[in-house]
């Protein structure tokens, strides 16, 4: 017809091909990208480094990425947290730093997307100490933590059983002019039911609904197993009847808490019937529902 895809057009649909998961494909429609008429350019390349950080090809994103800078196309701050992030994914956490120290020293300032990949992938590892550097360093240079920052903190205090020091970085969001989410309360009530603490536990549940902040079925699951693992039952089952009646579903995760409760409490009829009544819902049981009832 005459008419010749530009920047935009390849972009588009470089784009297109990684948000299906066909980050290969975007990588040969990269590669039929001329130079003469069209450059390529970060954007192209940061679409496709993305995607394949994503699904663990981090080795081939770090080839792109050199390739990238061979080109003369100068990586930007998106290139280099996505490369930082598919590290962390694959354990690689020294390439991680050195890549993180490497943006520095290039003059790349990292924004709160990066530092929350920072805080997210030490705390994900346990490493704590490590985490609440990054937290600082990032406060340091006058970048505002983001809800994302704070459950990243939280969740890896839970990790390590630390919970109270979880919930003082709960309480602190508010002061900082951040307000929790459902993520937010959820990391707290799955910590404090991980350590049976179940009426803290639910005093949060009912602030959330002060809050007008909704549950989802992982808050109702994280109670659930808590109030069973406590041996309160009647009250899990309430629980089970208000997700129905807000219209959250449970699901299998929520009902095998429900039956492994059921068999330590010898009530294994009860809980035999039950799983029939799942699978008549149309709820597959998993290999973990079965263990509960073999054991």
């Amino acid at each position: 017809m005459g008419f010749h895809l530009d920047q935009v057009s390849y972009g588009t649909l470089i784009n297109g091909l990684c948000k299906v998961g066909q980050a290969r494909a975007a990588l040969q429609l990269l590669r039929r990208v001329d130079g003469k008429l069209v450059q390529p350019n970060v954007v192209m390349y940061n679409t496709i480094i993305d995607s394949m950080c994503k699904v663990k090809l981090v080795n081939e994103a770090f080839d792109l990425y050199s390739e990238m800078v061979s080109e003369g196309i100068s990586p930007d701050v998106v290139t280099y947290s996505a490369l930082i992030s598919g590290f962390f994914i694959v354990g690689k956490l020294k390439d991680a730093i050195d890549l993180f120290n490497k943006m520095i020293l290039e003059n790349i300032k990292p924004d709160v997307y990066t530092f929350n990949i920072l805080v997210d992938g030490f705390c994900k590892d346990g490493k704590m100490k490590e985490g609440k550097t990054v937290f600082a360093m990032m406060m340091k240079q006058g970048i505002k933590p983001n809800v994302v920052t704070y459950c990243s903190l939280m969740d890896g205090y839970c990790l390590v059983k630390q919970v109270n020091k979880a919930n003082s970085i709960f309480n602190t969001m508010a002061q900082g002019g951040v307000n929790p989410d459902t993520q937010s309360y959820n990391i707290m009530i799955n910590g404090f039911c991980k350590i049976k603490k179940v009426d803290e536990a639910m005093n949060l549940f009912k602030k959330m609904h002060c809050k007008n902040i909704i549950p989802n079925v992982v808050t109702y699951t994280s109670l659930i197993d808590g109030l069973c693992k406590s041996g309160k039952i009647s009250y899990a089952l309430k629980l089970v009847d208000e997700m129905h009646d807000r219209g959250v579903p449970p699901d299998i995760i929520t009902y095998s808490s429900i039956l492994d409760a059921l068999c330590k409490n010898h009530q294994v009829d009860k809980a035999i019937a039950l799983l029939t009544k799942l699978k008549d819902q149309g709820i597959r049981p998993t290999m973990h529902t079965y263990t509960i009832l073999i054991d």
